[in-house]
C-alpha cells in the first residue's frame, strides 16, 4: 500500500468527521440548554439518565461504504464535550486510518451544566484533497530546508542571545 494510498484514507477520513463534527453542536445545544444551572452528572461523570434519555440513540455508531463514525461523549469536570472518530479502510489494504476531531457543547461548575457555548466551532473544512496536502508538504519541505540552511549560517550565534 502506497503512501498516497494511506493519504487518500486520511483525507476521507478528516472529511467525514468534520463534517459530521459540524452538525453535532446544533444537535445537542438544544437538548443540554434547558438544564443550564443545574446537576447534569453524576459524580462517576456520567450524565443523569433525565438528560442521558433525551441523547439520540443514534449517535453513537454509524457504518458508511468503506468507514465508520463513532461518537462518544468525553469524560471531563470542566466541559461537556463529545468526540467524533471516523475510521476508513485503506483501499487495497487490511488496515485503516482514524480521525477524531471534538465538539464542545457547553461547561460545567462542579456537576452542574454552568453554560452552552455561544461561539461554537462548526466551520471545519471538509473539502479537503490527497493533492493539496501533498501539494502543502512539499512547499513546507521546500520552506523548512531554506530556514535550516538560514540557521546554519548563523551559527555560531544560533537564533537567540541568551
Amino acid at each position: 500500500m502506497s503512501s498516497q494510498t494511506t493519504l487518500a484514507a486520511r483525507v476521507i477520513a478528516v472529511n467525514i468527521a468534520n463534517n459530521y463534527a459540524n452538525s453535532l453542536f446544533d444537535k445537542l445545544s438544544p437538548i443540554f440548554k434547558p438544564f443550564v444551572g443545574q446537576k447534569i452528572i453524576k459524580i462517576d461523570g456520567s450524565l443523569l439518565e433525565k438528560v442521558q434519555k433525551l441523547i439520540p440513540q443514534d449517535l453513537g455508531q454509524k457504518f458508511l461504504s468503506g468507514s465508520s463514525i463513532q461518537v462518544y461523549r468525553d469524560s471531563s469536570q470542566f466541559s461537556i464535550r463529545y468526540t467524533v472518530k471516523s475510521c476508513v479502510n485503506i483501499e487495497g489494504g487490511c488496515s485503516c486510518v482514524y480521525y477524531e476531531t471534538s465538539v464542545y457543547i457547553g461547561e460545567f461548575d462542579g456537576q452542574n451544566l454552568k453554560s452552552i457555548h455561544d461561539n461554537p466551532d462548526t466551520q471545519r473544512r471538509i473539502d479537503f484533497t490527497a493533492e493539496e496536502i501533498t501539494a502543502k508538504r512539499e512547499e513546507y519541505k521546500r520552506l523548512k530546508k531554506l530556514a535550516d540552511d538560514a540557521m546554519s549560517a548563523l551559527q555560531p550565534f544560533g537564533e537567540y542571545d541568551r
